[in-house]
């Protein structure tokens, strides 16, 4: 009875950390678009300056 209620709650505990990993992850994405060619960028943890295709100045979507 007590490894059922263990694996239970470790069950809840690594579902409720992968929900809040995600969330923080989806957080911390940005989304710029150049001016210049239309290409997206997306990145995570990362701040783009310059476009890669054109070598234009990117500005950040909102």
């Amino acid at each position: 009875m007590w490894v059922l209620v263990l694996y239970i709650v470790g069950g809840l505990f690594t579902l409720g950390l992968a929900i809040l990993l995600f969330f923080f992850a989806f957080m911390s994405r940005r989304r710029y678009r150049c001016p210049q060619c239309g290409e997206r960028i997306s990145t995570e943890y990362l701040n783009a300056k310059y476009c890669g295709m054109c070598g234009v100045e990117l500005k950040q979507e909102a």
